[in-house]
């Protein structure tokens, strides 16, 4: 029995580019994410979603209040969804982080970055709340409104590739990442960009 989950990225948000964003409070959607999530909540339109998961960072939540008004779903806050905790960097400068370790850390070894929790341990948490997801609604269609890395992260595991690898695929603001599942095995994946 098929069980499709969409993993929704977050549409885009007041950003100040200069500074890491991470877990800060604030940060709501911009013009262009609002238009952008009203978009993505239309490719829903027609669809029977069982259930909307969120997680609690306001430009995710955003979005997903957009998806609810066509799924007629009230969203379901989580924290197994939330962003990346990156604690050590958050708030700081880009231009005062060292550019050759986000490099080699982040795009050739995303598994030894420890700038805060691990990446390793925010795809543990996200495919964990998956698994227990699909097992829960099985044979439904539900969606999870996340973060580009949770994204990505989770979406390696399911397919059996090494972290990283994270970089192959794209999750731009207010995209879905469709992945389906018969029996607990993932069997498709698509991208799409409402």
């Amino acid at each position: 029995m098929e069980t499709t989950v969409y993993m929704v990225r977050h549409a885009r948000s007041v950003s100040n580019a200069s500074i890491i964003r991470g877990r800060l409070p604030g940060f709501p959607l911009d013009d262009r994410g609002k238009k952008t999530a009203l978009r993505t909540a239309q490719y829903f339109r027609g669809r029977k979603i069982a259930a909307i998961f969120t997680s609690p960072i306001l430009r995710a939540k955003q979005t997903a209040e957009q998806i609810s008004k066509v799924v007629k779903r009230k969203p379901i806050t989580r924290d197994e969804i939330n962003e990346w905790n990156v604690w050590k960097i958050e708030g700081k400068k880009t231009i005062d982080l060292n550019p050759f370790e986000l490099l080699i850390e982040f795009v050739f070894f995303p598994q030894i970055v420890n700038w805060g929790e691990k990446p390793t341990d925010v795809q543990k948490r996200v495919t964990a709340f998956i698994k227990r997801v699909i097992t829960e609604y099985k044979g439904k269609e539900i969606i999870i409104v996340t973060h580009s890395d949770c994204i990505r992260w989770s979406r390696l595991h399911f397919q059996g590739l090494p972290m990283n690898f994270h970089r192959l695929f794209r999750t731009n603001t207010g995209s879905v990442t469709k992945l389906v599942f018969d029996d607990g095995e993932l069997k498709k994946v698509e991208y799409l960009e409402p």
